[in-house]
């Protein structure tokens, strides 16, 4: 299973910092996003509205990433501020 840590608005939306998911293997995380936004709607839009910033195992990564079913994933809204 995939571990996904949920921050602020995404931990709002779910009620929850964590959740699990499970996927195939060779899973990209461009496909393991468009999985999420199936199962969670509210995640999917928050990630397209706010360009979320996406971690797995602690480090930004692309789209073509391969997760693995060990991985932790951190979804980080947009920061903004002064």
């Amino acid at each position: 299973m995939v571990s996904i840590r949920l921050f602020a608005g995404f931990r709002e939306k779910i009620g929850s910092e964590k959740i699990e998911v499970s996927v195939p293997d060779e899973t990209t995380l461009e496909d393991f996003i468009l999985e999420l936004k199936t199962l969670h709607p509210e995640i999917g839009e928050l990630i397209e509205k706010n360009r979320a910033t996406i971690a797995v195992n602690h480090e930004i990564v692309g789209m073509d990433h391969i997760i693995s079913d060990s991985d932790e994933i951190a979804l980080f809204p947009p920061v903004s501020g002064g």
